[in-house]
């Protein structure tokens, strides 16, 4: 989406809920995913 698109915006408050955790210790990006580690939680990205 093109920067300032409604469509980017629907996409980042879509994502918000997802990383609402306020704290990030790491992230690793490996073939085929991305893994973000937060406060209480780990996020696979494929």
């Amino acid at each position: 989406p093109a920067p300032g698109s409604q469509e980017e915006a629907a996409m980042r408050e879509a994502m918000a809920g997802v990383f609402a955790d306020p704290v990030q210790y790491g992230v690793a990006i490996v073939p085929g995913s991305i893994v973000i580690r937060t406060g209480t939680k780990l996020h696979c990205l494929r």
